[in-house]
């Protein structure tokens, strides 16, 4: 602001004025103008070239860091780590939610290649039964299941970071009767990691979610999921697909992740 321009503003009103003269706004401007002493601006050429300085040094810092030829590892959190949000939703109404922890990861070895992290509902269930329209799953449950729909989220404890697993529904299919998620969760030209439900029924009571996370075939042309399938994850391997998507402390360690799931297709084909 010039002198005129501050002289007009204390003409505007007494407030402004005693704002001005509060604030010493005239003895402000007059400093501002005065030249600095040679003392004064050698300091601030000092100052400057300083901050130059630093930056480059940071720069430097940086650049030597990413260009060093280190393979930069993701250390995998354990399953126990994370928790399950679980939405059960009967025709669009949503009868329960919230956080289900991990009851184990089990494999059907030898009788089958199946492997899947269990979420037990054994407590949600007392609730959903008392909201849903049912006292026991109907016998035709087929029919049942085509109104529910389950979501998932994986919520990591430390930090609260999430994943949303996705919505899944109901597929019918007599040769993989389960729900399925309509999106994958990774994906390449050669191969996806889907994810498959199947909902653990014992005297029409539900006692537990299984979740199997798949790595299914795009090279292949078949249609059906279970023409596609190659195999499930390990608890290993799941746990490191978890802390990757909850987002991995290093973003250097992106190119082994990638090549770590290229590693897990090529064993399963």
């Amino acid at each position: 602001m010039d002198p005129q321009s501050l002289g007009l503003m204390s003409c505007v009103s007494a407030a402004l004025r005693k704002d001005v003269l509060d604030s010493k706004a005239w003895t402000l401007m007059a400093n501002a103008h005065l030249p600095r002493s040679a003392e004064e601006a050698a300091l601030a050429v000092e100052r400057a070239a300083a901050v130059r300085l630093r930056s480059q040094v940071l720069r430097r810092r940086l650049a030597d860091s990413m260009s060093r030829a280190q393979t930069h590892r993701l250390v995998p959190n354990k399953l126990d780590d994370f928790t399950f949000f679980v939405r059960f939703e009967e025709d669009g109404k949503v009868l329960w939610e919230g956080d289900v922890a991990v009851a184990g990861f089990h494999t059907n070895l030898p009788v089958s290649r199946r492997k899947f992290v269990e979420l037990s509902m054994s407590e949600a269930w007392s609730a959903i039964k008392d909201r849903g329209s049912f006292i026991e799953i109907p016998d035709d449950a087929d029919d049942y299941w085509d109104r529910v729909q389950i979501t998932l989220i994986v919520i990591r404890n430390e930090d609260q970071a999430m994943i949303p697993l996705g919505s899944f529904r109901f597929d019918s299919d007599p040769g993989d009767p389960s729900f399925h998620s309509s999106q994958a969760l990774y994906q390449t030209e050669q191969f996806e990691i889907l994810l498959e439900l199947f909902v653990n029924v014992d005297n029409s009571e539900l006692n537990s979610l299984e979740l199997s996370v798949e790595m299914h075939d795009r090279t292949s042309g078949a249609a059906a999921r279970h023409l596609t399938w190659l195999d499930d994850l390990t608890k290993e391997q799941l746990e490191f697909l978890f802390t990757f998507f909850a987002g991995a402390y290093n973003y250097r360690s992106q190119p082994y992740v990638f090549a770590t799931f290229g590693d897990w297709y090529n064993d399963a084909t």
